[in-house]
C-alpha cells in the first residue's frame, strides 16, 4: 500500500505555473513529486493526491483483472466517499504508449534496429515484442529514458488539465 504524506516544504498556493513548481488549487507540486508521480504510473499504479493536503495515495485501476481490493484496503477506505476531493493522475491507455514506442522507434537513426521495432508495432502482440526486443539489444538504457521522459510529459499535461478545469 503506498500512501505518501506531504514532504518537507509542502506549500498551498492556487492555481498557476510558475518556475517549474506547478500549483493547482492548494497543491504544489515540484519537479521531484511529477517524477515521483511518473515513476508509480510507470509502474502500473494511478496517483490520487488530496487537493488540498497534498496526500498521495497510489494503487492499481480497480478494473485491473490482478486487483485485490483486500490489499489496498486502507487507501479505499480513505477514498472512499472523498474522490472528490482528490486529483487523479491516469496511466497511460494503450493508444498513449503504441505513441510513445513509435516516438522512440523515430528517435533512433535508420538501420536494422529501428526496421525491426517497427515491424514489431505491426504485428500482433506489439507490446510484448516490442519489450523483448529492446530488452535483447543495446538499446534497454535509451528506451528505459525515453519512455521516463514521457511519462513525466504524462503528468505534466495531466497537470494543466487540472488548471484549466479548476
Amino acid at each position: 500500500m503506498a500512501i505518501l504524506e506531504p514532504k518537507a516544504g509542502f506549500n498551498s498556493a492556487s492555481s498557476s505555473l510558475f518556475q517549474g513548481v506547478m500549483y493547482f488549487n492548494r497543491v504544489k507540486l515540484s519537479e521531484n513529486t511529477v517524477r515521483e508521480i511518473a515513476d508509480w504510473l510507470q509502474c502500473g499504479l494511478e496517483c490520487w493526491i488530496h487537493k488540498l493536503r497534498g496526500t498521495m495515495y497510489f494503487l492499481p485501476k480497480k478494473d485491473d483483472p490482478y486487483f485485490d481490493p483486500d490489499q489496498w484496503k486502507e487507501v479505499l477506505l480513505a477514498l472512499e466517499g472523498n474522490e472528490n476531493e482528490f486529483l487523479v493522475f491516469q496511466m497511460m491507455d494503450n493508444s498513449h504508449s503504441l505513441q510513445v514506442m513509435q516516438g522512440f522507434i523515430w528517435s533512433l537513426q535508420d538501420g536494422f534496429e529501428r526496421n525491426e521495432l517497427e515491424k514489431t508495432l505491426k504485428g500482433s502482440n506489439p507490446f510484448h515484442h516490442f519489450n523483448l526486443m529492446v530488452e535483447v539489444s543495446d538499446l534497454g538504457e535509451a528506451w528505459s529514458n525515453y519512455r521516463f521522459d514521457a511519462h513525466m510529459d504524462w503528468v505534466k499535461s495531466q497537470v494543466k488539465c487540472y488548471e484549466l478545469v479548476h
